[in-house]
């Protein structure tokens, strides 16, 4: 795995490594959540829909196996990505 590889793929290579579903993975990370909603959570997140909040990042890298060095950087260059997209928006919808 590259370090620059989006955070979605990462997860989801890192997930179905451990032979883990999205709701199995879901209830490692949050420990107070119904399991539907762990799994509706990891699956945006693996679309590249939605990024978790930054604070969950030790436990994805717990959860997953990863070094959270390649978690945490997997999830910034997404963020960069997803910003960039953003702004490429707004600057077509300016410009029209």
């Amino acid at each position: 795995m590259r370090p620059t590889e989006p955070f979605g793929k990462l997860l989801y290579r890192a997930r179905r490594r451990k032979h883990l579903t999205q709701a199995a993975l879901g209830e490692k990370i949050f420990e107070n959540l119904p399991r539907r909603a762990c799994q509706v959570r990891v699956s945006a997140w693996e679309k590249g829909t939605q990024l978790p909040v930054a604070r969950l990042l030790p436990a994805i890298a717990k959860a997953t196996g990863k070094e959270i060095s390649l978690v945490a950087a997997a999830f910034y260059a997404s963020r960069i990505i997803h910003a960039m997209k953003r702004a490429q928006k707004d600057v077509g919808h300016w410009l029209k």
